[in-house]
């Protein structure tokens, strides 16, 4: 088996700079755009690289649907040893988030799925196979798996949980790095629509009177965006019993739709555990999908955060960053 991608050079990490200062670095090479089809050459989809509205199955077939807000690759080349770097990050909650992993000749082996779920050489060894985020990324490493077959793997398919297949990066072997960029700071505490001491309604489409709760200006995130914010919390419920929330907006800022911070709240839409916690930064990405998930849809132009203030911030210490893409905007 031989991979076309293998002969495209290496993406490199370049400094870009202006009057010696650092501006940007370009990122690393994405192999979803030299994923293949099942000859090896081939590049997935008719050149894409990706298939929206599709997911890889646990036997390897692949399976249309727009209910599983899905994307997935043609094959990368992966064996054992190898890191598998996946951005946007799976979250853990959706079997949309997948991985399947495949010999010499593209049989299938096995799949993992984040939501915990094991096919194949995978079952009853999920912890050896299971993903992790790390910096915003997840990361898959077999290097130490002794697992049966493992040493067969050649080549794997993602699933990710993303309707725009576009918006998904996978590497091996190369971080996907941070930007070098100062990151924007999208709190603006001095705009009109940023409203302390208020909660939002999703019934009334309106914030109502809260001492416990903060309501952001509108954040320009979309779909696949992962929102990272530090001093005010985007999970579980002040002492009142209001939950936190994560309003969704389109372009002309009407609500789409939202969801509560917390996954025991009266409504099933929760995300509260979804949300990555390091002190008091936070960070979670916006998803495509239903149930558990945001309802962010392709039009998602906007986001709001009902939170409460950590202990120690004002409103003039919130700090709200976009990853997207794997680069800060």
């Amino acid at each position: 088996m031989k991979f076309k991608s293998l002969t495209v050079p290496e993406g490199k990490v370049k400094k870009i700079t202006s009057g010696g200062a650092v501006l940007w670095k370009s990122g690393p090479k994405n192999l979803v755009k030299y994923s293949t089809e099942a000859d090896g050459v081939t590049i997935y989809n008719g050149g894409l690289g990706y298939k929206d509205n599709y997911r890889v199955r646990s036997g390897g077939a692949e399976q249309s649907g727009v209910d599983y807000n899905a994307s997935c690759t043609g094959f990368i080349p992966y064996v054992k040893g190898d890191k598998l770097y996946i951005s946007p990050p799976f979250n853990g909650y959706n079997a949309s988030n997948a991985i399947n992993f495949y010999d010499a000749s593209f049989a299938c082996l096995g799949q993992i799925t984040d939501d915990g779920s094991s096919y194949g050489i995978c079952v009853n060894n999920g912890s050896k196979f299971k993903t992790k985020v790390v910096n915003g990324v997840s990361v898959l490493d077999l290097s130490d798996n002794t697992v049966s077959g493992v040493s067969d793997i050649r080549c794997v398919r993602i699933t990710h949980h993303l309707a725009d297949g576009s918006q998904m990066i996978v590497t091996v072997n190369e971080e996907i790095g941070e930007s070098v960029k100062t990151p924007t700071n999208f709190a603006d505490p001095t705009s009109s629509d940023w409203c302390e001491g208020y909660r939002w309604s999703f019934s009334a489409q309106n914030v109502r009177t809260n001492s416990y709760h903060t309501v952001t200006n509108f954040i320009p995130a979309k779909m696949g965006d992962i929102i990272e914010v530090e001093g005010l919390s985007m999970k579980d419920a002040s002492s009142d019993g209001e939950y936190t929330k994560f309003i969704l907006f389109n372009a002309s800022k009407v609500q789409e739709s939202g969801l509560y911070g917390a996954v025991s709240s009266v409504s099933s839409d929760g995300y509260g555990d979804k949300v990555i916690v390091n002190g008091n930064k936070q960070s979670m990405t916006v998803f495509y999908g239903n149930n558990n998930t945001q309802h962010a849809a392709a039009n998602t132009s906007f986001v709001r955060i009902d939170g409460i203030l950590m202990s120690g911030y004002t409103k003039n210490d919130v700090v709200i960053n976009i990853k997207r893409n794997g680069e800060y905007l």
